[in-house]
């Protein structure tokens, strides 16, 4: 992800977790990857960064971010 500044105000932020399968070892486990986005004063709909979960950083494939 871009590292890209951010409007200082959004009045409307959409929150949601996608819940996805990861394979760890000989293991598939859920988890959960939490996605927010939000609305600027123009409209313009802004991916406002990965999900954390237990210290993890998420990317956008659902991986942990080294």
């Amino acid at each position: 992800m871009a590292d890209r500044p951010l409007q200082e105000i959004y009045p409307i932020v959409y929150l949601d977790v996608l819940v996805i399968k990861v394979r760890d070892g000989h293991q598939v486990r859920n988890r959960a990857a939490h996605i927010a986005v939000g609305v600027d004063l123009d409209g313009v709909k802004d991916v406002l960064g990965p999900g954390r979960r237990g210290g993890e950083v998420l990317g956008r494939s659902g991986r942990r971010a080294a």
